[in-house]
């Protein structure tokens, strides 16, 4: 509800039971970054280490002071790449940044 996601309570508390009952069910499963890094800030108040990296909508962005708070909740990342030795460079810094905590390192170059 603090985010905005759900005009009501029940729709959150739907939400949740629809979520829960695919995960104990066996129907589908988060990957394995979200069980170790979304919540641990908002549900138990535990901060991580300074070196995860916020993503910004057209930039790198800066470095978290709490990496639990803007928690790495993808495996894998795409990341366009032109047919160039500077494109090619500039894939560098971008994939550190979302790499940080824990996603997949291997690029995929394709043309």
């Amino acid at each position: 509800m603090k985010d905005g996601y759900f005009a009501t309570e029940q729709q959150a508390e739907v939400f949740y039971n629809e979520l829960t009952w695919l995960c104990v069910n066996q129907y589908g499963s988060f990957n394995s970054p979200v069980w170790f890094n979304v919540g641990l800030y908002d549900v138990y108040g535990i901060a991580g280490s300074k070196h995860n990296y916020r993503w910004t909508p057209g930039a790198c962005g800066g470095a978290c002071q709490n990496s639990y708070e803007y928690p790495q909740s993808s495996a894998c990342f795409i990341q366009s790449v032109k047919d160039s030795m500077e494109d090619i460079m500039r894939l560098a810094p971008a994939r550190r940044c979302c790499s940080s905590m824990g996603p997949g390192r291997e690029p995929t170059y394709q043309h």
